[in-house]
């Protein structure tokens, strides 16, 4: 008789934890403050080669994915994002011992500053917000192959951290 209460009241235990995960939602679940958003072309003060074109894309596709933004391709939008690449870097983060000339491994970073404009009220939701990402790049084999490819990850990583501040309410 007690293993069969313990049974249930375990059932039960189990079935209240589950009911109360299903209404656990990731994320923040507040209305954001615009309903469409263009996304003005990513301009670049920096020494990243070609960034802008491949940080626009990102975004755009990034952003297309959430369920609360519709991006439109107009500044008739309720809300614009821009974006400015600053700063593109890298330095050397390891180096082989035996090697005087070539480093082994760099780490790259990029920064970028972002506004978002509610062009309804003409202000600011936030201006100038500082973003960076990094990432370390290997350099065996063909430097500026890596190099390519590492810049989109960098790049990726830099979207996913535009998307957190555009998509959170603040």
């Amino acid at each position: 008789m007690k293993k069969t209460w313990s049974r249930l009241l375990s059932i039960g235990f189990s079935c209240l934890v589950l009911c109360g995960c299903a209404k656990y939602h990731l994320g923040n679940g507040s209305n954001l403050p615009f309903q469409t958003l263009y996304v003005a072309p990513v301009c670049n003060d920096s020494l990243a080669p070609q960034m802008q074109t491949v940080l626009s894309a990102q975004v755009r596709e990034k952003l297309s994915q959430h369920p609360r933004v519709k991006l439109v391709n107009s500044s008739d939008a309720d809300a614009t994002l821009t974006i400015n690449i600053t700063h593109f870097g890298q330095s050397v983060a390891t180096f082989m011992s035996n090697d005087s000339v070539r480093a082994s491994s760099f780490t790259l970073n990029v920064r970028a500053s972002c506004s978002l404009f509610d062009n309804r009220t003409g202000k600011y939701l936030f201006q100038g917000h500082t973003v960076e990402a990094n990432i370390d790049s290997r350099t065996e084999g063909d430097y500026q192959s890596n190099k390519s490819q590492t810049i989109l990850q960098l790049s990726l990583k830099l979207v996913e951290k535009i998307n957190d501040i555009v998509c959170n309410p603040w």
